[in-house]
């Protein structure tokens, strides 16, 4: 289509400029905004107290000691594990001076006027961010400006810098994601390999990367899946005897991991997942919040089931790992922003999409790209930069991507079985024969294809095929003698 100033190619794809533009826009408005306001509008992205910059990290090094899972820790224990190997980093006379009971949150605070801390963290993230970097490129097709256009893009999305504030792990993590669909369908098995051994160090580091197995399971690819779960496991039960505690530990973790996701079903604050999108629409009405709790909960179980088949049954892969995204995202009872910074996986991949252009998939890059966007906003109510709205924007439009994607996989599957029902006609002939009676029945353009013919036997539709009977006779006729 080309009329007036817009001139688009219907052979082309434009995901990358639309991406761009919209990341550019966002990503102007934010620092014109944060130079306006002098800095205050960073509030809209990061927490403004001081307690909780870098508290993820220094948290868990500290609460990697003698017992974590008395503190309440929910790593796991292999990440304890790693932890605990860089707290040795830190000298024991400094350790000492901090209050670590369970009941005091104070060291968050003081050990961030240790200089023997810090070390552990610059060495955290400078192997995180490198790994990362050169995961994402591997990853991102395409010229080396558009690769690392859309590193630079990552590394200055919202769930980046707040991961990054915060000190979070995931970082690591999503560089181990990353590597696995990098590398997992490389020609060499070493690639291959290489994969599973990513895949399998972040599931043991964080658990909740299991869900990205089902990209593999989708494919039959049994043989890796079994050495994902191979390497889990050699990384995973050394380290609950060694840090966990063993079997009495394993179990204080589990008991951990489900207070920890009773203590968040209920709070609205931060980021919403499926239930809380509803649950706050709601959390005005006269009816209980358990009920609405149980309501949206039990909503949001069976709407991720419809999307675990979805993502299993996709024919793109990044619908699929989309929907991946979505599933870990919506369903997780303690949902942070950092954890949008998976959705750069599926992003990264719908932007190499060169052969189809579709309403569908530029709607779904917009929603990928809103939630990496630098976005802020004062409250509407307090009048104040506060992180209500990105975290809701983003929420509502991890949602509204699932519920499409879901759509369009149900859609997908009904148009599939819809065209295995075709009508069959039987033709009567020397040996009868079924046909099915579609759009291709009975004859076909493409030359050298079968076509249907009066007796019902077949024929190959070819040039010669449309020549007179008698052009045929003439040629089959042999010169008479005539001698």
């Amino acid at each position: 289509m080309k009329n007036g100033l817009l001139k688009l190619d219907p052979k082309k794809t434009y995901y990358k400029q639309l991406c761009c533009f919209l990341m550019t826009v966002f990503a102007l408005s934010f620092f014109i905004v944060l130079l306006v306001s002098g800095g205050y509008s960073m509030r809209g992205l990061l927490y403004p107290d001081r307690s909780s910059s870098l508290m993820e990290f220094f948290n868990k090094i500290i609460l990697s000691g003698k017992d974590p899972y008395s503190f309440g820790s929910v790593d796991p224990p292999f990440a304890i594990l790693v932890y605990r190997a860089l707290l040795m980093l830190v000298p024991s006379k400094t350790i000492s001076t901090l209050d670590k009971s369970p009941a005091s949150s104070a060291f968050t605070t003081a050990v961030k006027t240790y200089q023997q801390f810090y070390f552990p963290f610059i060495l955290y993230a400078i192997t995180a961010l490198t790994l990362l970097f050169f995961s994402l490129r591997a990853l991102k097709a395409g010229k080396p400006t558009e690769r690392f256009g859309f590193i630079f893009m990552i590394f200055l999305s919202a769930p980046m810098l707040f991961a990054f504030e915060r000190g979070s792990d995931i970082v690591l993590t999503m560089a181990l994601v990353t590597l696995f669909y990098a590398e997992k369908d490389s020609e060499k098995k070493a690639g291959r390999l290489v994969a599973a051994g990513a895949l399998g160090v972040a599931c043991a580091f964080s658990l909740y990367p299991i869900l990205f197995c089902l990209t593999l399971l989708r494919k039959k690819r049994y043989r890796e899946v079994l050495e994902v779960g191979i390497i889990f496991t050699l990384l995973t039960v050394p380290s609950v005897f060694v840090v966990g505690g063993g079997i009495s530990g394993a179990a204080r973790f589990v008991s951990n991991l489900v207070s920890e996701a009773k203590a968040n079903s209920l709070a609205l604050l931060g980021q919403l997942n499926f239930a809380k999108d509803f649950i706050y629409v709601f959390s005005g009405t006269p009816i209980p919040g358990r009920i609405l709790a149980l309501v949206f909960n039990v909503f949001a179980g069976v709407f991720g089931l419809f999307m675990l088949a979805g993502a299993f049954l996709a024919k793109k892969e990044w619908h699929s790992v989309a929907l991946i995204c979505g599933v870990l995202c919506g369903l997780s009872p303690f949902c942070e922003t950092s954890l949008l910074m998976f959705f750069a996986i599926p992003l990264a991949m719908l932007l190499d999409e060169e052969n189809e252009n579709s309403v569908a998939s530029y709607v779904c890059a917009a929603l990928l790209t809103l939630t990496q966007a630098l976005i802020v906003s004062p409250d509407i109510s307090s009048r104040n930069y506060t992180r209500m709205f990105i975290t809701r924007l983003s929420s509502y439009s991890m949602l509204a991507l699932s519920i499409l994607l879901t759509v369009l996989q149900a859609s997908a599957l009904a148009s599939t079985k819809q065209s295995k029902k075709k009508p069959r006609i039987v033709v009567a002939g020397a040996a009868a024969e079924t046909f099915d009676l579609g759009d291709s029945g009975g004859s076909d353009d493409a030359s050298g294809e079968k076509v249907l013919t009066e007796n019902g036997g077949e024929a190959e539709n070819t040039e010669d095929a449309d020549k007179p009977d008698d052009a045929d006779d003439t040629a089959d006729k042999v010169p008479e003698n005539t001698n």
